[in-house]
């Protein structure tokens, strides 16, 4: 299979992040680096990304000493991805995804090389993780062009 990283900024997340990590490291694709980026949290982020770092070899933890925001926190970590990375995948710290996503989408890149991205329809959750919606996305190629110029066509 190829190489995949998986992309995760923090901040503030501590009420999230542990069911967060769990979705991620319990995926059935297992061969995946988690980059986090932990962006001058002052709640127990850091302490919780380093309890879960130092029991999973996968996660690499980088650290803003202050709080930069989400575009500048999300191009460094961009700037972390290893030169022979073959797939990327973006999480969120309020983020759960299902243990088959990253299975799942990797078959489906590998299975039509001419396709750039995926995404999926997500499930929203509340702050007691109860459903309250879900969100669907384009599907196929003339749905997506229509859409893409007025809108984000893809959930991370």
């Amino acid at each position: 299979m190829k190489k995949l990283i998986v992309l995760l900024p923090v901040y503030n997340a501590e009420k999230f992040l542990a069911e967060c990590l769990d979705s991620i490291c319990n995926q059935t694709y297992r061969d995946f680096e988690l980059i986090v980026c932990n962006d001058g949290s002052n709640d127990r982020s850091l302490h919780i990304l380093r309890e879960y770092a130092a029991k999973d070899s996968r996660i690499r933890i980088l650290i803003n000493p202050k709080n930069l925001g989400i575009v500048k926190t999300r191009n460094r970590l961009l700037s972390e991805i290893p030169e022979d990375t073959d797939f990327v995948a973006w999480m969120d710290a309020d983020d759960i995804c299902s243990s088959e996503r990253f299975r799942k989408q990797l078959d489906y890149l590998m299975e039509h090389p001419a396709i750039g991205g995926v995404g999926s329809a997500l499930e929203i959750i509340d702050e007691n993780s109860e459903l309250t919606g879900r969100r669907d996305y384009p599907i196929t190629d003339s749905e997506i062009r229509k859409r893409l110029p007025m809108c984000n066509v893809l959930a991370q």
